[in-house]
C-alpha cells in the first residue's frame, strides 16, 4: 500500500467475546489471507456505508448485531 493511502491508527477498539468465537474468527480471516483486525476494519467500513443512508448509527446500543446480517 502507497504512503499516501495508508492510513494512521490513531484509536483501539476493545471488546469481550467469547474465546470459541474469536478462534473461528481469526481462522476465518487467515483462511481470506488477511488478519482479523483487517476483517474487522472491512466489517466496519461495509456496516457504515450500508447504514450511512439510514440516517446515523446509534452508537448507544450495545449489541447490533441483529442489524448487521
Amino acid at each position: 500500500m502507497s504512503q499516501s493511502r495508508k492510513q494512521v491508527k490513531t484509536t483501539n477498539l476493545n471488546m469481550r467475546i467469547a474465546p470459541q468465537l474469536k478462534a473461528e474468527f481469526v481462522a476465518a480471516a487467515a483462511n481470506e489471507d488477511v488478519s482479523a483486525g483487517q476483517a474487522l476494519r472491512a466489517f466496519m467500513r461495509r456496516y457504515i456505508a450500508k447504514h450511512r443512508n439510514q440516517g446515523a448509527v446509534d452508537a448507544s446500543r450495545e449489541d447490533v448485531t441483529d442489524r448487521a446480517t
